[in-house]
């Protein structure tokens, strides 16, 4: 049996190939590019728990579905920060059922409540 594809996805699995959070190579290049100043930015709001999108997903510099960014992710998982938002999403992860599916049984559990 083939596993299904999560129904809520959130997060990019890995990082980019010029992801701003690697330490070498394409990604290091991308964050000396930044603004004085913006690389210190995203790395205090990140280490304070703030969501960052990966760069290839925003609306402004990518396909406008805004995932958390992978190296982002690595970052707060190394210093053991998780948000209420991060918990919330993996427990997304796991559902299976479709909208139409999920909207038929909350109106089936409404129904017998009155």
């Amino acid at each position: 049996m083939e596993p299904r594809k999560p129904f809520f996805r959130w997060r990019v699995e890995k990082m980019c190939e010029n992801c701003p959070f690697m330490e070498d190579g394409d990604g290091y290049a991308l964050r000396q590019s930044l603004s004085p100043g913006r690389w210190d930015e995203i790395v205090r709001g990140v280490m304070a728990g703030q969501r960052f999108p990966c760069h290839k997903t925003t609306r402004e510099t990518g396909n406008g579905t805004d995932l958390y960014c992978a190296g982002a992710l690595e970052r707060q998982a190394l210093h053991k920060i998780e948000t209420d938002y991060m918990r919330l999403c993996r427990s997304l992860e796991g559902v299976q059922e479709s909208k139409a599916t999920m909207f038929k049984r909350l109106r089936r559990i409404f129904k017998e409540r009155r």
